[in-house]
């Protein structure tokens, strides 16, 4: 036998079983599924919420995102700390910083 044959034995043994082990998690992760009926179950960490349609969460939190970089609004319930438009407070820390907006 030759070393030349022994290698390209290995990648091939290799690559068989890379295969095998790619089939199995495939067909395990289906029978799992398929154990609950298809349904993923809920977060199991409290207080987390899966979003059955994420793309209309995402927009929603964008848009809150928006309105917190563009308006004023308090931080805290106590009504102690607010918070300023984005570009106020880049003009704000351009005149502390002896510059003009």
């Amino acid at each position: 036998m030759r070393s030349e044959d022994t290698g390209l034995r290995g990648i091939v043994w290799l690559f068989a079983v890379s295969v095998a082990v790619t089939v199995g998690c495939i067909v395990a992760s289906y029978g799992l599924a398929q154990k609950d009926g298809g349904h993923v179950p809920a977060a199991a960490v409290e207080g987390v919420h899966l979003e059955t349609f994420p793309p209309m969460g995402v927009a929603r939190q964008q848009q809150k995102e928006r309105d917190h970089l563009l308006e004023y609004g308090w931080i805290d319930a106590q009504h102690t700390r607010v918070h300023i438009p984005i570009e106020t407070a880049m003009d704000v820390w351009l005149a502390r910083q002896g510059r003009a907006p």
